[in-house]
């Protein structure tokens, strides 16, 4: 999670970096351990840390 997190790497790049095959396992992993997708879990966390005007 810190890679999305911390970098602008695409998604399937870390999905890559992580041992995973695949974008769809890394995914389905994902989603499974957190409930979320990579991407929404990257927007809602940048979301988060976006300043307010």
């Amino acid at each position: 999670m810190q890679l999305l997190t911390d970098t602008d790497d695409p998604v399937l790049q870390i999905g890559f970096d992580c041992g995973f095959g695949s974008s769809s396992r890394f995914y389905e992993i994902f989603k499974e351990r957190t409930g979320t997708t990579p991407r929404h879990f990257r927007e809602a966390v940048n979301s988060k840390n976006t300043p307010s005007p």
